[in-house]
């Protein structure tokens, strides 16, 4: 269980819209979840930052390779108003994400194991990218963990699958990225924000076409 005084700290720092670390936030989440954040999870201020240009929208947000669930944790806490969703192929971080969730009485997240690709991406209105594949090109000491098969040969395939889904999304789809996707928007989206944060920019593209 996550500490009270914690979740009422965070609450309040979200509510009055301060900064927190990444370290404090980082308290909610087990030790083999924690020693991997800094390479795989969003941080704080990227979400605070993203879910700023949405805070007069309410929206249906799908998180591709939500991992232990950091983007709607965070998101869900500065924007309530938001649905949030997260898709996660290993399920330990699935039940961990969800179980976090519980503790934090967030009841606008979904979290989902299965494949992203086999969502319809067309049920949402925002869709989050933080370089999901990447993994793939990682040696075994920098991955999540080792209970995937990752594989380079696999990369473009999954980029691929993508840009491919990506152009079959219902016009006026935003898309939120931070260190990219691995490919290139389809012309059919158009960047209409970018904001450095992190160790790398924010950037918000806009279905148009």
């Amino acid at each position: 269980m996550i500490p009270h005084y914690l979740i009422k700290s965070l609450s309040q720092s979200f509510k009055e819209g301060r900064s927190v670390p990444d370290s404090f936030f980082d308290q909610i989440y087990p030790d083999e979840v924690k020693k991997v954040s800094i390479t795989h999870w969003t941080p704080v201020e990227v979400v605070q930052k993203a879910m700023n240009f949405f805070k007069d929208s309410s929206f249906q947000i799908l998180d591709v390779g939500s991992g232990c669930g950091k983007f709607c944790h965070v998101g869900s806490m500065v924007s309530p108003q938001h649905q949030f969703s997260g898709v996660e192929q290993r399920p330990d971080l699935t039940f961990i994400s969800q179980d976090i969730a519980t503790d934090l009485n967030l009841d606008n997240i979904t979290f989902i194991n299965a494949n992203a690709f086999d969502l319809n991406w067309n049920d949402f209105d925002l869709l989050y990218f933080f370089n999901p594949f990447w993994e793939n090109h990682l040696s075994p000491s920098q991955r999540i963990d080792q209970s995937l098969p990752v594989k380079k040969e696999e990369f473009s395939h999954y980029i691929n699958t993508v840009i491919l889904k990506l152009s079959q999304m219902k016009l006026g789809t935003q898309v939120i990225t931070y260190h990219g996707f691995g490919g290139k928007f389809p012309s059919s989206y158009e960047c209409i924000h970018f904001e450095n944060a992190g160790t790398d920019q924010i950037k918000i593209w806009l279905k148009t076409k």
